[in-house]
């Protein structure tokens, strides 16, 4: 292995134009740079220009910036504090503790680790995994991405991949996310309007608009002290959040959720082709499952013994009305049977004006006292006298 020792300033601008291999960059305290490779050439006029046919190691002062244009290999760099821009960087890509960095397109992942200025990149093929980051731009991201512990903004235009946002303390736009995405602990304004996959949002949010877009299920774990302003549609929503106010309608297909906890600033608009859940956060971590938002069913056990004891007693009072129509049945048999007609005397006798006028001819009773009965029965069936009015009245029909 070759190895070259150029002497330098404390902040030289290095350009490694192209490598056939490997990249690894990282700082030392002097002010000089050392290149070790197979098979290198170097350039100087102002600038540092190098070229290699195989892998590439470079010590640097740490102030120094790194210009890479096409690197069919894998990247290292570590503590550079001058900046770094790339060009067609065919490989991994592993930064930490550098500045600004600034790259066209990353062949394979991305990770990065405790960057002190934005991180902006235009295309990465792989996935990608950020820690620390002060910002972050990123064009397309064809895999997975994780982001977690960012203090400033971060700027996405699509992932193809999940993408998973861990204290964010900055505003977030995703414009397109092709997958699931999932987001705890957020600290700024969140925009994604276009989520193909599930939501799971975890933990409250900052004071203003918030909005969530998707075309699969919103899952929500709310603390219930968080204040809350809630705008919800979807076909479904299954809501086991406490609020202190409710509205819950329905527009064609869609169901609307208006609510609010205390008088929120928080506005949180959720928007799903499928369905939303809500539920409050506990002690507990989520679980990121859906059964977690299963709302709870009347057992069937004792739906089962209400409808068994509301046909016995739809039952038991049909019987009751058959026992009582045997009754009056047999009451009015018995005043039919029961009546004898006096035979005629042999010596006529002159009629008792009183009695005649007193009780009525038999034929007369007994047509009135089955109509009687009759009526009380009627009453009966239709409602208007209940069973124990129904006994007194044939009672004192009897007597």
């Amino acid at each position: 292995m070759n190895e070259q020792r150029i002497e330098t300033n404390e902040s030289p601008q290095i350009m490694i134009a192209e490598c056939v291999g490997n990249v690894m960059v990282k700082s030392w305290r002097q002010t000089a740079v050392s290149i070790q490779g197979a098979a290198f050439t170097t350039e100087q006029n102002g600038l540092m220009r190098i070229t290699s046919q195989d892998d590439l190691f470079l010590a640097v002062p740490e102030q120094s910036s790194i210009s890479l244009g096409i690197v069919s290999g894998d990247v290292v760099i570590k503590h550079i504090r001058g900046g770094i821009t790339g060009n067609d960087l065919q490989g991994d890509v592993t930064l930490n503790n550098v500045d600004a960095v600034q790259i066209d397109r990353v062949g394979q992942t991305l990770s990065a680790a405790d960057l002190n200025g934005t991180l902006n990149v235009q295309h990465i093929a792989g996935s990608v995994a950020l820690q620390r980051i002060s910002e972050v731009k990123l064009g397309t991201v064809k895999g997975n991405a994780m982001l977690a512990y960012t203090n400033g903004t971060v700027d996405l235009q699509m992932v193809a991949g999940n993408l998973s946002l861990k204290s964010i303390n900055g505003d977030v736009a995703v414009a397109t996310a092709s997958r699931d995405v999932l987001l705890q602990n957020m600290g700024g304004h969140n925009n994604l309007p276009a989520v193909q996959g599930d939501v799971w949002l975890v933990g409250s949010l900052r004071a203003g608009e918030q909005t969530f877009v998707a075309e699969g299920t919103i899952f929500v774990y709310w603390p219930e002290e968080a204040p809350l302003r809630l705008f919800a549609t979807a076909p479904q929503i299954d809501n086991l959040l406490p609020l202190d106010y409710e509205n819950k309608n329905e527009a064609g297909k869609q169901v609307i959720l208006t609510g609010h906890i205390e008088e929120g600033k928080t506005s949180l608009t959720l928007k799903s082709a499928q369905r939303i859940a809500l539920k409050a956060l506990g002690l507990e971590a989520p679980q990121f499952s859906p059964n977690e938002f299963v709302v709870p069913q009347e057992p069937a056990g004792e739906l089962e013994q209400q409808v068994q004891t509301a046909v016995h007693a739809v039952l038991a009072e049909s019987a009751t009305l058959e026992r009582l129509e045997e009754r009056l049945v047999t009451a009015v048999t018995a005043a039919l049977t029961g009546i004898k007609i006096p035979e005629p005397e042999s010596t006529p006798t002159a009629p008792d004006p009183a009695a005649a006028v007193s009780k009525p001819p038999p034929e007369l009773y007994i047509v009135e006292s089955t109509e009687s009965r009759t009526h009380i029965l009627a009453l009966l069936r239709d409602g208007l006298i209940s069973i124990a009015q129904a006994d007194l009245l044939l009672e004192a029909l009897a007597s």
